[in-house]
């Protein structure tokens, strides 16, 4: 009868220890799954952070440009209407660049270019109050020529200041994303494994 038994015994010892190492496998596969699939989840939301902060930079960029374009509609037609954007750009400005800041806050060199944008923008806006009183003390002729003398260079410093921070903006999401795509190719290859283990 122990003769009978000890194969028997061996086949439940082999049996016993494919189980135990295809359950340690299928362990550490889930373990491998689980830290891929959270380093893929950071990675998009890096993504969605530099989309965010791409949208942030070309609104601040639409908010002057529109209160630039409504002063020269205002200049050419003495219409108030037309001063509407630099109206809301005098109350959307800042706060844009308080989102701005607080987007960028982790890279010190973006910070750099929303802090030297913030004094372009203010000095811009500044101008376009000059022009405005100008025209309005009737000194239109006066008013046109603050707007083509230190309106358009500085509203070219504030543009170029934001496409180079939104073309670093499009550096880094370039990364982002490659770093993503492949983390998503590490996470089905742990699935593969973890599938192989079963």
């Amino acid at each position: 009868m122990q003769v009978l038994q000890q194969p028997s015994l061996r086949r439940n010892r082999a049996l016993v220890a494919t189980i135990t190492l295809s359950f340690l496998l299928l362990l550490g596969s889930a373990a491998l799954t689980f830290h891929v699939s959270r380093q893929g989840v950071e990675a998009d939301a890096l993504v969605v952070h530099t989309m965010e902060v791409q949208r942030a930079l070309n609104t601040t960029l639409l908010t002057i440009g529109g209160a630039e374009s409504g002063l020269r509609g205002f200049l050419l037609t003495g219409n108030e209407a037309f001063l509407k954007p630099y109206q809301d750009a005098g109350q959307q400005l800042p706060e844009q660049l308080t989102a701005l800041r607080e987007l960028v806050a982790d890279s010190a060199p973006q910070l750099a270019n929303v802090e030297a944008v913030a004094p372009l923008i203010e000095q811009r806006l500044a101008g376009i109050d000059m022009a405005l009183t100008a025209y309005r003390d009737g000194r239109r002729a006066d008013a046109i020529a603050a707007l083509q003398r230190s309106g358009l260079p500085t509203l070219n410093d504030v543009r170029s200041r934001i496409e180079a921070a939104t073309e670093f903006e499009q550096t880094l999401l370039v990364e982002r994303q490659q770093a993503a795509a492949g983390l998503r190719g590490r996470f089905t290859s742990a699935v593969l494994v973890m599938l192989v283990a079963c």
